[in-house]
């Protein structure tokens, strides 16, 4: 089964509640140069879904910048082409869920039929959100001893400690000030005579993707 037939939660340290319609996709985002480092305008981007063969196209701007919002947690193929250029090829770019991953395109002077591949470095710099996240991939879901909750993985990361409830404490925080969304949803029963940290519904192990913990500094989108 392929990452897109699972689940994923999103624990997060908020000062208040997030908008509920926040989706667990992430974004590609890029700039197409030459080798002298000027934008080149109207490349073709090809941005492939490696698992699923699922393409989305585009051309990039003006400055050469080029931006692909929601797109599932897998792993992508970036591909770029324009006539008067060697076709450049980047494979092996991990998107989590909320994450933004920036492509730097360069490409050389050259016959269209020439091909330059590149694999993408696992650690990539996250320049595109102030976020300090953590993800939690579906094999330690499944193989870590968790007591079947997937909620407890976030103890994994750094900053994260237990609560009272079904949030933990994040940076510092209480834990009724976080929150749990679960595909783009809030996993929180609405407070009624009850503290807002008391989850709702928790999902069985199996059909968990990733569990990101997104830690201080928040992104726009969750303040």
């Amino acid at each position: 089964m392929t990452k897109s037939l699972f689940q994923s939660i999103i624990l997060s340290a908020l000062l208040c509640f997030p908008a509920a319609a926040q989706a667990p996709t992430g974004t590609i985002t890029g700039r197409v140069t030459d080798a002298s480092g000027a934008a080149i305008p109207g490349a073709k981007i090809t941005i492939e879904a490696e698992r699923t063969g699922f393409k989305q196209t585009q051309t990039s701007g003006a400055d050469g910048r080029f931006v692909q919002p929601s797109l599932l947690p897998t792993s992508y193929k970036v591909t770029a082409e324009k006539t008067g250029f060697s076709k450049f090829i980047t494979t092996g770019i991990e998107l989590d869920a909320s994450q933004s991953v920036t492509v730097d395109v360069s490409m050389r002077v050259g016959d269209v039929t020439t091909v330059v591949e590149v694999t993408a470095d696992i650690a990539q710099l996250k320049t595109e959100t102030s976020s300090a996240a953590t993800t939690i991939t579906q094999r330690q879901i499944l193989d870590l001893p968790t007591g079947r909750n997937p909620f407890s993985v976030a103890l994994l990361t750094s900053g994260v400690i237990p609560g009272g409830g079904s949030t933990p404490w994040i940076s510092g925080g209480r834990n009724a000030t976080s929150e749990i969304l679960i595909d783009g949803n809030t996993g929180i029963v609405p407070e009624n005579n009850v503290s807002i940290n008391d989850g709702g519904y928790t999902p069985i192990m199996d059909s968990i993707a990733e569990v990101t913990v997104i830690k201080n500094s928040l992104a726009a989108e969750y303040g």
